[in-house]
């Protein structure tokens, strides 16, 4: 669905659960800079690399997140 509305050039958002096949593209089309705002928030609130073990997720690692 959301390849499909990509395509057609209309605007839509997803949540993070929903998109399923989300790429570096996508990802950037819908957060724009704001991931890497994401990124450090995470640097600083998950301080060793086994705290952020914990919270990450293949789709994170996948997209360089987690």
């Amino acid at each position: 669905m959301s390849l499909a509305l990509q395509a057609a050039g209309i605007n839509f958002t997803c949540h993070w659960g929903q998109e399923y096949g989300m790429t570096n593209a996508s990802l950037n089309a819908y957060f724009g800079n704001r991931t890497v705002r994401w990124q450090n928030a995470r640097q600083r609130i998950l301080t060793t690399p086994q705290q952020r073990a914990v919270f990450s997720t293949p789709q994170l690692q996948s997209l360089g997140l987690g």
